[in-house]
């Protein structure tokens, strides 16, 4: 573990606090990390975009990154996350430490993050409390793929969510069905007429594009009738590097490579 990154809800405080210097605010130790006034998330990168300790604003200090810098790795990475819930964590952890060597070498760092449970649908913390376990992976998209592959087998006996912003390659129909299948219903029954007059073609509405068509209508049996493709090279590489490729087999060749 590199760093901890705490934030505490002050509702009242003396107007000289504003004023006084982080480490006069702040405590100054964590079950052993010393604090600091900015740090990186990923070791040995330059700090400066980072948001500083110290009193604030909520909006101002609960992101990682200034809004006006460069966040992460700059761009240069791939992310992805993974929710699972609360009590679940400690076992998930020690499933993902037990498999870490076969994918630690395109890993830029892990951050672990507590969500309270809500109510949206498709939401990661959908009536749960849940932890949510990010990978910022290196720029290297074929072994990321296979890498995430491995991940997500280590998850589903936990019944991971995925965040839909960051790479999680493919959802199986049993899973889309089994995670999300009572909310992708309510989408399809109740918000997409509402989207879609009689005659229109959906891959033309602005809200829709084949990514979410697929989402709603591959976990079917039949699935999507219409020849929807993504047409990006994302899909093309995710078919020449995993397309029908068992995961035995990607976790051998995997283990070859360490």
């Amino acid at each position: 573990m590199t760093s901890v990154w705490v934030g505490y809800k002050k509702t009242t405080w003396n107007e000289d606090d504003k004023s006084k210097p982080f480490d006069q605010v702040c405590d100054g130790d964590f079950f052993g990390a010393k604090l600091v006034e900015r740090i990186h998330p990923v070791p040995l990168r330059d700090s400066e975009p980072c948001v500083t300790s110290g009193l604030g604003m909520w909006h101002d200090k609960i992101f990682h990154f200034k809004p006006e810098g460069e966040p992460s790795s700059g761009g240069d990475e791939i992310q992805s996350e993974f929710f699972v819930d609360f009590k679940d964590f400690p076992n998930a952890m020690n499933d993902l430490f037990n498999i870490a060597p076969l994918f630690a070498r395109y890993l830029q760092i892990t951050e672990i993050r507590a969500v309270k449970a809500d109510t949206i649908p498709l939401s990661p913390a959908k009536d749960r409390d849940v932890v949510g376990i990010h990978f910022t992976w290196l720029h290297d998209f074929p072994n990321v793929m296979t890498a995430v592959e491995l991940v997500k087998a280590a998850l589903t006996k936990y019944n991971y969510r995925v965040h839909w912003g960051k790479y999680f390659g493919r959802l199986e129909k049993g899973y889309l069905n089994k995670i999300y299948g009572a909310e992708l219903d309510i989408l399809e029954k109740q918000v997409l007429p509402s989207l879609l007059p009689e005659g229109a073609d959906p891959l033309t509405n602005k809200f829709l594009n084949c990514f979410t068509w697929r989402l709603i209508y591959d976990r079917h049996t039949k699935g999507y009738e219409q020849d929807c493709k993504w047409n990006s090279w994302h899909e093309a590489d995710y078919e020449k590097n995993l397309g029908g490729t068992d995961l035995d087999i990607i976790t051998n060749n995997m283990n070859s490579t360490i």
